[in-house]
């Protein structure tokens, strides 16, 4: 449970945050660019964080297959 205090900075923080990024301008990504920001994502993640096992099933990386297949019938 949150304090009001704490829920209203967290509102402030993220109105900051939805302002910068509507000033960011537009960048058009490669679907290989957008691979290699997610790839550099990733490493930038604790070793520790990376091992963990989150989705023993797999289930979101069959979700991704799936929606991928999607984008390549285009």
């Amino acid at each position: 449970m949150i304090t009001k205090a704490e829920f209203e900075l967290r509102k402030r923080q993220l109105e900051d945050f939805n302002r910068w990024e509507r000033e960011q301008p537009p960048r058009e990504m490669t679907p290989e660019e957008c691979l290699a920001a997610l790839g550099a994502l990733y490493e930038w993640l604790p070793e520790s964080t990376r091992a963990e096992e989150r989705d023993p099933e797999r289930l979101g990386v069959r979700r991704m297959h799936e929606l991928l297949g999607l984008l390549s019938r285009r």
